[in-house]
């Protein structure tokens, strides 16, 4: 479904909102002090965060960056970290038109919104304080 197509039926039902997180599949890098700091598989995201995969653990508000394909670098904060999990928030958030865009680029596996209180299965969310 296009971005177009999505943003119809949405509005249609009402069901906007900036917190919704879709499913994708996307490798990147993630930037930590302007290096790249490791290998990232970003498993869900909205257009005010994302969820990946990483293997190293990050404070609570570490500024990260990550490349997100027909955007660039997006800079965003660490909100939670553990289990090979990173949650993160983006520090501007991602225009709707320039997400679902972004969405049809990288091919989002499931278009329907998570539901909000779902977690990622078999992973606590602990919190580590800077």
């Amino acid at each position: 479904m296009n971005a177009a197509i999505r943003r119809a039926h949405a509005a249609i039902l009402g069901e906007r909102r900036a917190e919704e997180r879709f499913n994708v599949s996307l490798k990147s890098a993630l930037i930590v002090g302007g290096q790249i700091n490791s290998a990232i598989s970003i498993v869900n995201m909205s257009m005010i965060g994302f969820l990946s995969e990483a293997q190293s653990r990050y404070f609570i508000g570490t500024p990260v960056s990550v490349h997100l394909p027909g955007i660039g670098e997006c800079h965003a904060k660490a909100r939670w970290s553990g289990n090979g999990m990173l949650g993160c928030e983006f520090l501007s958030q991602i225009a709707e038109d320039v997400f679902y865009d972004l969405l049809d680029i990288i091919g989002s596996e499931d278009r329907t919104p998570l539901p909000e209180f779902e977690q990622p299965v078999g992973h606590s969310l602990p919190q580590f304080d800077a």
